[in-house]
């Protein structure tokens, strides 16, 4: 058998770079519904972040001003279950306005290990590759929807307490048998998840700034993603100006096309 691949010609060669410069920061974040004009009209009015077990906070405000999509009612409700309970833990509302005014998204790690991973960017007929950090996957947070069911539950219960008698009767229970694990076995799969909930809660929150896409910095810290030229790179006698302009790549002139008032 003829191993030799005659119809299938080398048609260009492309090469490619690896940039390590964003290798450490550069996540591909998941969200939980697709947005046509994507997210740079939404506003977050809180960003967090814990670098070290991947997890990221978003906080999206809601238009509560907009009748046909925000129900006012409902809105307060959910807000005062939710105060009431968080006031009773750590005496912080999580709704100031006593009205449900803001979305909360958390991350889940889409994917375990990322090191096989990368984003890639072409141009001018070269591809610089960027290592991914993680793959995060935003869902979200809905507890605040648990404390109005539960607070409903509870009424409903109280109610049916004060209009009818207890009555003592008997009630199938149902049994259930489960595999037997040993004690080693049981014990060292309880300390894997406590060890693994223990070190997210430890690690604090770092609070950042949400720069929109077309923010100058943005641009800026996209540049970061492409590797610089093999002769800028090795060049240990550039000037201080030339290495600046290598760092951070300066925006083009305009032209001022006015006419000269003379």
């Amino acid at each position: 058998m003829d191993m030799k691949v005659e119809n299938d010609p080398i048609v260009k060669e492309i090469p490619v770079f690896l940039s390590k410069t964003l290798a450490e920061k550069l996540f591909v974040i998941q969200y939980p519904i697709y947005v046509k004009n994507g997210y740079t009209k939404t506003i977050f009015s809180k960003t967090s972040i814990k670098p070290e077990n991947q997890k990221i906070c978003l906080e999206i405000t809601m238009d509560t001003l907009n009748e046909h999509s925000y129900d006012h009612n409902t809105g307060k409700q959910l807000a005062f279950n939710k105060n009431k309970k968080s006031t009773e833990e750590d005496n912080e509302n999580t709704f100031d306005n006593g009205l449900m005014d803001k979305l909360v998204l958390t991350s889940e790690r889409a994917l375990p290990d990322c090191s096989n991973f990368a984003v890639g960017v072409f141009q001018d007929d070269e591809l610089h590759i960027t290592p991914l950090k993680g793959m995060l996957h935003m869902k979200l947070q809905c507890d605040y929807l648990d404390e109005n069911d539960k607070h409903v539950r509870d009424e409903k219960t109280d109610i049916r307490e004060d209009d009818t008698e207890e009555e003592n009767s008997a009630t199938p229970v149902q049994v259930k048998f489960v595999k037997h694990l040993s004690d080693n076995l049981k014990k060292k799969q309880e300390q894997s998840f406590h060890y693994h909930n223990k070190q997210i809660e430890e690690e604090r929150w770092i609070h950042t700034n949400y720069i929109l896409p077309d923010d100058i910095l943005a641009k800026l810290t996209r540049m970061e993603m492409f590797c610089p030229s093999i002769e800028e790179s090795m060049n240990p006698n550039l000037s201080q100006k030339h290495y600046l302009h290598i760092l951070v790549p300066q925006l083009p002139k305009v032209r001022n096309l006015l006419p000269r008032i003379r």
